[in-house]
């Protein structure tokens, strides 16, 4: 994963070698992702996953103090899902406590069962918005589209089971070498679509703190008009992806005399 991350960002790199010779300026930036899974088939419990969203950014003039800004960003998103319950069904604790220690502790009271769920499904994307650009004095407002592809994809459900003061289960799926294991870490990745399109609006805070170098904190928030699921059974299934990102980078100016470039 890592690895065909660094080739993508060094490509990316290498292109803007010549793409900067009509590029106003190029920033890196540093971002954190809180992204959920949204829709009628939002499950019960989730959670934002919190994820890293390294990128760079081109900033192509257009008018006076507009822009038309470019980026290319390796985005960590996602959701957590974590239950707790009582009384569990039965049939549905067997596979992860086996039909011994099951019935061990069922002939007891199936209700002093406590049973703990922490499901993951992770998706790292490459992220390539394409944004317009208003500044405001030190302070500029973007929205435009955007466009995904998955890079990897991870699903992992964690089981805990209590009987009273005991824990008599802990299953990992990650850690199930068996079918049923390996079913449920595959599932999610088979059935996800290996792209994605949005809508992006983000504002933000650019200021000069050097010769040819700005600092910008930027605050956006995201979300995919298709369904994850390649193909969902129903409309009342469909979830799609949604997240908030707070970054912060600087821009590497070469030219402050552009009248394109705002004034400070």
């Amino acid at each position: 994963m890592y690895r065909r991350l660094l080739l993508i960002l060094s490509l990316l790199v290498v292109m803007t070698h010549e793409v900067m010779a009509q590029a106003t300026v190029l920033g890196f930036s540093l971002g954190a992702n809180f992204s959920n899974l949204v829709g009628p088939g939002k499950i019960e419990g989730s959670k934002p996953r919190f994820g890293f969203c390294p990128g760079l950014v081109l900033n192509f003039p257009t008018a006076f103090e507009s822009y038309l800004e470019v980026g290319a960003f390796y985005s960590q998103q996602g959701v957590n899902i974590k239950t707790e319950d009582y009384g569990a069904d039965p049939e549905a604790l067997i596979p992860y406590m086996g039909k011994d220690l099951y019935y061990k502790y069922t002939q007891q009271n199936i209700r002093t069962l406590r049973y703990q769920t922490n499901i993951s499904k992770h998706v790292n994307y490459l992220c390539i918005p394409v944004m317009w650009k208003q500044s405001f004095g030190a302070l500029y407002g973007k929205i435009g589209p955007w466009a995904s592809f998955a890079l990897d994809a991870y699903s992992q459900k964690k089981v805990t089971i209590h009987c009273g003061a005991d824990t008599v289960v802990k299953y990992d799926s990650s850690k199930d070498t068996t079918a049923v294991g390996k079913a449920f870490n595959q599932s999610f990745i088979n059935k996800l679509r290996k792209y994605d399109v949005g809508g992006a609006i983000s504002v933000g805070y650019q200021t000069a703190i050097g010769q040819g170098l700005d600092l910008f904190i930027d605050v956006s928030y995201k979300v995919g008009f298709f369904s994850v699921e390649d193909e969902p059974q129903n409309r009342k299934s469909t979830i799609r992806n949604m997240y908030f990102t707070v970054s912060t980078g600087l821009f590497f100016v070469r030219d402050r005399r552009s009248r394109t470039y705002r004034r400070r």
